[in-house]
């Protein structure tokens, strides 16, 4: 054995025996440092994970929360469980918390809001890292430690055998170098190059070397891994964050979030708009100087939300700058989890609120209607049964009167058969009446507006009501006007009859007087009388169904009730207002008022010649046209009875076989409009006046409602009268139209 290799093994021996006793001494010491290690080691790792619980904490992100921890407990294997609680509640969690070989590491996780202010927890982190792992790590370190005590003998060792040789110091220097490095983390990819073992293993130290090498590039690794997931997670809540940034900033519903004193720290452009002001004077202003929000109380309940830690909604009525009313669903919640933030939301619900208003009013009008309807039912169901028991009974009496043996009483047939018709005429009128009101609350009536002179209703009125008027000796009259009115002449004229009709029925003595007024772009049509007059308290109902102030007991010949209800049905119709004014015991004033057409030429009305109702035995002919045989007979009989030589005709045959002399003294034709040949009675009177070469004045009777008709017979300027006809109005147009033998 030469003496260099004796003087290795001795070296040797000598080092690994002090190597033993060092390393038996520093084992002891080491399991400490490792022990305080592990300790710090644990309680970083809890603190890291605290300082990333914060951000997402405080926005109440747990999913991404536990999304994030559980992918770093994934990557680290010292990591048994993790724990994140709020108020004792655990919000993100990865793994079960180990029964057994696993230290717990408990950090809380805190917010400085400003440097002046404490600290405010906001949760737990709980952690549990691997005792075993700690152990094994232990282990290796030992082992670790032995190798480099070993290394180091070996060095020395060598070093004296060899007289320090300076490729073995040159490579354990390099070696310590980057050990040092690491520690430091200044270890390059440079220095890492130039460790023993770069080009085979040769020894032991290059061996160590080699697998420092290893552990090093694991570690690098595992910080790349570790940074790139980190980099990742940061980028995806930037991008959710910005993502529920214009979730917020886009949402019609005002969003802010305050902190307890009251700072506004975010707000959306919505509840600037709502409150009426801008963005920028909200952000990081206190609500206590908002004067909107002081002045709706909103301050005081955000403090009470925010004390009692419940969530408080109001609804409150603004006027914003503009002078807009605006109705808000104010929310306050406060954040859950923290104790310093509350959120406010506050949702424009001023079209909801007129939807539920215009909701209340329809309701309310329906109930109206209701009620109406009930009453209007009750009222006609009496005013119909009243003329038909009359009916029954005067046929009744007719009946034993006409049974009794020996001559018949002509006198007491007459007054029963006066009574029976007078019942058949109120009748009549009270259908009819109940007819106009259904059409016009079903919308089956459409106006036909035109303009015409306003004198076409005028010239009606006095022909249709002179004689009535004249019979109860009132002064009845008419002022003429040559203004143009735009409406439809034949609703118009309803209106204007049921005034009018009113007024000639409750005046008993002085004068009615009807004129036009102009009223700034619209023409007033005034019907003025002496009458009873209208105390004011009822000014309001007298347009509601079979209402009869001054009629108590109902008398069929003061009207049924609905004149004005019709009046009022159709002056809507038509968007035409009728205004009331009267006196008790003086009269009253009734106006229609009609928007005016152009001025035109004044065109000067026909003739009329004055009434004469009442009188019998004129020496006139009417001509009677009407395809219904017991019609024909009824009016022929009719006409005869009260003096008028009577023709008739039924249909457009018969009127053509009429010899012409007859047609000659003809004075008024009578026409039904609805006949069964290829004419009408429209044009059966056109007919008869180019036969006989004059304008033969003429009624027209029709029960035709369709607007197509009406437009027809205001075109034709003939009188159109709506069946059932009474008699007495049949009897009064003749008249007014023939004049006196």
């Amino acid at each position: 054995m030469s003496l260099s290799v004796r003087i290795v093994a001795s070296v040797l021996l000598a080092m690994a025996v002090m190597m033993a006793v060092i390393g038996s001494m520093t084992v002891s010491g080491e399991r400490a440092f490792l022990e305080r290690q592990f300790l710090e080691h644990g309680r970083a790792k809890a603190e890291i994970l605290a300082s990333f619980a914060v951000e997402h904490l405080l926005v109440e992100d747990y999913p991404i929360l536990e999304s994030t921890i559980k992918a770093i407990g994934v990557k680290a294997p010292l990591i048994k469980a993790v724990e994140i609680r709020v108020q004792d509640q655990v919000v993100a969690a990865y793994a079960s918390p180990p029964q057994t070989a696993a230290r717990l590491f408990e950090v809380p996780v805190t917010i400085r809001p400003t440097e002046d202010s404490p600290p405010r927890a906001l949760g737990t982190v709980r952690l549990w890292l691997s005792e075993d792992a700690n152990r094994d790590a232990a282990s290796r370190r030992t082992q670790l430690l032995v190798l480099y005590f070993a290394a180091a003998g070996l060095t020395v060792a060598l070093m004296l055998a060899w007289l320090l040789n300076s490729l073995i110091l040159g490579r354990l220097g390099r070696l310590t170098r980057a050990v040092v490095d690491l520690e430091t983390g200044e270890l390059t990819p440079a220095a890492l190059s130039k460790l023993p073992g770069s080009k085979g293993h040769s020894d032991e130290i290059d061996i160590l070397a080699s697998r420092f090498r290893t552990l090093l590039k694991a570690l690098q690794n595992y910080q790349t891994n570790l940074q790139n997931l980190v980099a990742e997670q940061t980028r995806t809540l930037s991008d959710i964050s910005a993502f529920n940034r214009k979730i917020i900033d886009s949402s019609p519903v005002g969003v802010a979030i305050y902190d307890r004193r009251g700072n506004c720290l975010t707000a959306n452009q919505s509840l600037a708009d709502i409150i009426g002001t801008t963005r920028q004077y909200v952000l990081g202003r206190n609500y206590h100087d908002i004067e909107s929000w002081t002045k709706w109380g909103l301050h005081e309940i955000a403090a009470r939300a925010l004390a009692e830690r419940r969530h408080l909604r109001r609804e409150v009525t603004l006027e914003t700058a503009a002078g807009k009313s605006v109705s808000l669903d104010c929310h306050f919640v406060p954040m859950t989890g923290k104790d310093t933030d509350l959120l406010f939301m506050a949702n424009d619900i001023t079209v909801q609120k007129a939807v539920e208003a215009d909701l209340e009013r329809a309701r309310d009008d329906a109930q109206a209607a209701n009620r109406a309807k009930s009453r209007f039912l009750a009222a006609a169901s009496h005013d119909l049964r009243q003329p038909l028991q009359a009916m029954s009974l005067y046929a009744a009496s007719l009946g034993l009167s006409l049974d009794k043996e020996g001559p018949v009483d002509k006198r007491k047939v007459g007054e029963i058969l006066n009574h029976l018709t007078q019942s058949i005429d109120n009748l009549s009128v009270l259908l009819n009446s109940l007819l106009d009101v259904s059409k016009f609350d079903t919308g089956r009536v459409q106006p036909n507006v035109m303009e015409f002179p306003v004198r076409q209703i005028l010239n009606d009125l006095s022909v249709g009501f002179s004689a009535p008027a004249h019979k109860k000796g009132l002064d009845f009259t008419v002022v003429q006007s040559r203004a143009y009115i735009s409406s439809d002449p034949i609703l118009l004229k309803r209106v204007c009859d049921n005034l009018v009709s009113n007024a000639v029925r409750y005046t008993d003595s002085g004068r009615i007087l009807i004129g036009c007024r102009r009223h700034k772009d619209a023409l007033r049509i005034e019907i003025l009388d002496t009458g009873l007059g209208i105390a004011e308290n009822n000014l309001n109902t007298i347009f509601d169904e079979f209402l009869q102030l001054n009629n108590p007991a109902r008398q069929s010949e003061l009207g049924q009730g609905l004149g004005l209800s019709i009046a009022k049905r159709i002056a809507d119709l038509l968007g035409h207002r009728i205004l009331v004014r009267s006196t008790p015991g003086k009269g009253s004033a009734f106006c229609v008022e009609i928007p005016l057409a152009p001025e035109r030429e004044a065109v000067p009305p026909p003739a009329r010649r004055a009434s004469s109702h009442g009188k019998r035995g004129f020496d006139k002919t009417v001509l009677v046209i009407d395809d219904d045989p017991d019609a024909l007979d009824a009016l022929l009989g009719f006409l005869q009875s009260i003096g008028y030589r009577a023709m008739g005709a039924n249909g457009h045959d018969a009127v053509l076989a009429l010899p012409p002399e007859e047609l000659a003294r003809v004075d008024v034709v009578v026409a039904d409009y609805q006949l069964g040949g290829s004419k009408n009675g429209l044009e059966l009177v056109q007919d008869v006046q180019k036969r006989t070469g004059r304008v033969l004045p003429a009624i027209i009777v029709s029960g035709a409602t369709t607007r197509d008709a009406q437009q027809a017979f205001a075109d034709s300027g003939l009188v159109h009268l709506i069946k059932p006809v009474e008699p007495g109005t049949l009897q009064d147009q003749i008249a007014a139209l023939t004049g006196p033998p």
